[in-house]
């Protein structure tokens, strides 16, 4: 999974204005709640609080993406995580 963080949010800025970056804007319009809500959490816990719940998350939807292959639901696991990775 391609992690946005929050200095992913200034390369998808900056790349949004290369030919063809009109959908990297897009995404952080859409995602422009869940940024500024992740910005104060980990300024409120220090960036290290943030950090290990990302990491924690990951680990979750591996699992889940290796469980759905596992159920021979390998096309389903690999949309969603295309579709996690703006792909």
């Amino acid at each position: 999974m391609r992690k946005l963080g929050l200095r992913g949010e200034e390369e998808l800025k900056g790349r949004g204005y290369e030919p063809g970056g009109r959908r990297r804007h897009n995404l952080l319009r859409e995602w422009a709640t869940s940024v500024a809500l992740a910005r104060a959490w980990s300024q409120e816990l220090g960036g290290t609080g943030a950090e290990k719940e990302g990491e924690r998350l990951r680990g979750i939807q591996s699992t889940a993406f290796l469980y759905l292959r596992e159920a021979g639901e390998g096309r389903r696991a690999g949309r969603i995580e295309r579709g996690l990775n703006g792909r």
